[in-house]
């Protein structure tokens, strides 16, 4: 699927909105497209979490790939996208987002073993 469309009359191709090489949000489709396939790896692993899935891929593998194409789009997101982004705020609330993750695991594993 080509992400320039041709718009009727116009010799010259348009990139639509928040597709690679557009000028408004660039890459945002492309993010919202990784994180469905990643959505879908997800959802497969909770129906299958012990045996191998039908198909007969593996999903530990497609979950990393799924996961470094996520995190791909992301950075592309964020390096096209600068002016909408302040990096300290972003680090801080990755940070703080994960410190709480890291809580919740720790806290469920300490219920899980008493």
């Amino acid at each position: 699927m080509s992400s320039v469309a041709d718009h009727g009359d116009s010799s010259t191709p348009v990139v639509p909105n928040m597709a690679i090489g557009s000028d408004v949000w660039p890459g945002l489709s492309k993010l919202s497209e990784e994180c469905g396939e990643l959505i879908q790896v997800i959802g497969k692993i909770a129906a299958y979490p012990d045996s191998p899935h039908p198909d007969g891929s593996d999903l530990r593998q497609r979950l990393m790939e799924e996961m470094a194409d996520v995190a791909a789009a992301i950075e592309f997101v964020q390096i096209t996208n600068w002016e909408a982004f302040n990096p300290t705020a972003f680090t801080d609330r990755r940070r703080l987002k994960l410190g709480r993750f890291l809580r919740w695991h720790k806290d469920e594993q300490g219920r899980a073993a008493s």
